[in-house]
């Protein structure tokens, strides 16, 4: 373990640039910038280009780099405690091995939003310690299990009632022909397990058809994915929908609600009474006229767009989780995926 006390490294995501007057550090994918004004800002400006290349650095050595501008120890001290608070040069904390980590790739990533006390280990512990619970494991099911389990979800529960048919073949992910008359959960659950051997993951053969039966494995659960559609609560076609819906707020755990069309919120105890009113709009009933199969004449399914709308689930799981981040507490995006004209984020209470 290095000195990680006294060690420091550039957030990697800034990139820095300067005019007569100024140095600026823009942030893409924080969405910030900052401006400082002092002497010798182009030089500094090149410092701070050459230190974001190392991996990392004393507090020291780029202090050293800056008194060689002839800025005075005051100055080049007051330049560091500027960058350090604003969040652009960071503690480093030797915490994984890069070249031997499943994660490695995920963690350079996680290094664009790394903030001091919030590394890019902490995000993947949060993910390494979150609990889902996959009700479903269809088109959008299987490919949420395979998402959870390559990004390192620490422990996911699948539950399906049904075994594998030809006809999953042609959308629903990790299904073979050699599976065609297995359980989804036995068949899931060793695929995934394939991939990633240090998550935990457990298969519930099981129909779900009151609250009651989802008790015992909502104890266990952060968060439950709902597929099943955008229905009032007592209307015909919601009935699973809101089992689940009405088990999470009883239990407290967080019910994120996708289809096709539509990604989020993620409901919870507080939100409840919006989406409440949400489902019950003239806009979800819209939407609802074109979601709803007519069972006449069955309207099927394709894997590249189930795939599209559950990797925006996947990815929005990972924001809230690992990322703090809570758009889709009061948001839902709403996806046009014939023309992609409409596809936007929408306020809940701008619609109600």
């Amino acid at each position: 373990m290095k000195n990680i006390d006294k060690n420091y490294k550039i957030q990697r995501s800034y990139y820095f640039s300067s005019d007569n007057n100024y140095v600026f550090m823009n942030n893409p994918w924080l969405r910030k910038s900052y401006r400082i004004k002092i002497r010798k800002n182009i030089e500094i400006s090149q410092i701070l280009q050459e230190f974001a290349q190392l991996e990392y650095f004393s507090k020291a050595e780029i202090i050293n780099a800056f008194l060689t501008l002839q800025i005075g120890e005051t100055s080049a001290q007051l330049l560091f405690k500027k960058l350090y608070q604003n969040g652009i040069i960071l503690d480093f904390f030797d915490e994984y091995e890069l070249q031997n980590n499943r994660y490695s790739r995920q963690l350079l990533f996680f290094e664009n939003f790394e903030q001091n006390q919030f590394s890019a280990t902490e995000m993947q512990n949060k993910l390494k310690n979150l609990k889902v619970l996959i009700p479903g494991l269809g088109g959008y099911g299987s490919w949420l299990a395979l998402f959870c389990a390559q990004m390192g979800v620490g422990h996911i529960y699948i539950l399906d009632y049904d075994s594998v048919e030809l006809t999953n073949l042609n959308r629903q992910v990790l299904f073979f022909e050699e599976d065609v008359g297995l359980l989804k959960v036995d068949s899931l659950k060793k695929k995934l397990l394939q991939i990633n051997s240090s998550i935990q993951v457990e298969g519930i053969n099981a129909k779900i058809t009151n609250g009651n039966e989802l008790e015992k494995i909502l104890k266990n659960v952060d968060l439950v994915y709902n597929s099943f559609g955008y229905f009032p609560r007592h209307s015909k076609y919601g009935e699973l929908s809101n089992v689940i819906l009405d088990s999470c707020y009883k239990n407290k755990v967080d019910c994120f609600f996708f289809n096709g069309s539509l990604v989020g919120p993620i409901v919870n105890n507080v939100n409840r009474g919006l989406f409440d009113k949400f489902v019950n709009s003239n806009y979800i009933n819209e939407i609802r006229n074109y979601s709803i199969p007519n069972f006449k004449r069955f309207t099927g399914a394709l894997s590249p767009r189930l795939v599209f709308t559950s990797s925006i689930v996947a990815w929005e799981t990972l924001r809230y989780q690992s990322l703090n981040n809570r758009l889709l507490l009061d948001n839902l995006i709403q996806l046009d995926t014939i023309e992609y004209r409409k596809t936007k984020i929408i306020k809940l209470n701008e619609i109600l």
